[in-house]
């Protein structure tokens, strides 16, 4: 793995970090400066600095769009940061910017392989999305139907941004043409398998938590945890 994947994939998580806790904290703009930092080591270490520019702001366009839509439904409540009616608020939109930055260099394995980014949108979406409500960044006043519309819509957003990346990079009129800094369209077998525990270790790490507040949202008793579901648990979240 290079220093510049490490260095995005730090760099990703950090800004993620930063909105989210600034968002939770009524310090929106927290976030959005960490992400602008974030953003400008992207660009500074790019071969095709006005490609991942392009990805950038067509990416943050969508998510400020798509998750101010949930908020104006009242799917998601977000305590902070919201600017206009029906537009995310601008720590999200720092967030997905933020994303954008990890499709050229620490996802870029995604690129070209749709169910795969659909499956992760599907599964990664709402769990970052319940992270990020049990810090305290979003509430969802009903949380089947949040979880559900955002597993469908990053079902497919995920798949539309890795889309958008390879036509940008397809551009004939790109400054770097892809044919001129080629980069491999595959990965050992390992990575993906050690991407799916990880992704299954997360989902099991996060599932009798996400089942109790589910039942809790419906009006139900909290299932009892059992202590078998407790050591796949440790289990898990050591994955």
């Amino acid at each position: 793995m290079s220093s510049r994947v490490i260095v995005n994939f730090v760099a990703y998580q950090v800004a993620w970090f930063a909105c989210v806790l600034g968002g939770a904290h009524g310090l929106p703009w927290v976030g959005v400066a960490v992400t602008a930092a974030a953003v400008v080591i992207l660009l500074v270490g790019s071969p095709a600095p006005w490609r991942d520019a392009a990805l950038i702001t067509a990416v943050a366009a969508i998510g400020a769009l798509w998750d101010g839509l949930l908020a104006g439904l009242g799917l998601l409540v977000y305590p902070s940061g919201m600017i206009l009616p029906w537009l995310a608020p601008v720590w999200i939109i720092a967030m997905w910017a933020g994303f954008a930055t990890t499709f050229y260099v620490s996802m870029r394995w995604l690129l070209g392989r749709w169910w795969l980014a659909s499956l992760f949108g599907a599964i990664g979406g709402p769990l970052a999305f319940y992270a990020g409500m049990r810090l305290g960044a979003v509430s969802f006043p009903n949380p089947v139907a949040a979880l559900a519309v955002l597993a469908v819509g990053w079902a497919v957003l995920m798949p539309l941004t890795a889309w958008i990346a390879v036509k940008l990079e397809a551009d004939p009129q790109a400054p770097t043409p892809a044919a001129a800094n080629p980069q491999p369209s595959w990965r050992p077998r390992s990575h993906l398998i050690s991407g799916y525990r990880r992704l299954f270790g997360v989902v099991i790490a996060f599932a009798p938590d996400i089942q109790t507040d589910l039942r809790v949202g419906a009006g139900l008793k909290p299932a009892p945890t059992s202590g078998y579901h407790v050591r796949w648990l440790y289990h898990a979240r050591r994955l």
